[in-house]
């Protein structure tokens, strides 16, 4: 099962109670972060993969080529969100300090 699979199917195992299983927990915890973090749900989190049709924002790249679900691109100073990255595209617009002048060099 996949990352977005696993998301998928979150709200459904916390409504069942799920949180005493291993997968539950995570998909809990995974839950509670995207919320107290970037103050989304995982409807929300799932509306932006779909309307992104499952690709990084930046690169393109479908989800299914990672192993790991895609990053929340924020604002660090507004805590706004902006759309769903990779790990690799998160981290290079990190390491510029979110500077588009410096990515356009």
């Amino acid at each position: 099962m996949d990352s977005f699979e696993l998301n998928q199917t979150a709200d459904k195992e916390m409504r069942l109670g799920a949180k005493n299983s291993e997968q539950g927990r995570l998909n809990y915890l995974t839950h509670r972060q995207l919320k107290f973090k970037y103050g989304i749900t995982f409807q929300q989190y799932n509306a932006m993969f779909d309307s992104q049709g499952g690709l990084c924002a930046v690169c393109g790249k479908h989800q299914s080529e990672f192993k790991r679900r895609f990053h929340v691109d924020h604002n660090h100073k507004t805590s706004q969100v902006r759309a769903l990255l990779c790990s690799n595209c998160n981290t290079a617009i990190g390491k510029v300090f979110e500077d588009v002048e410096t990515l356009a060099k």
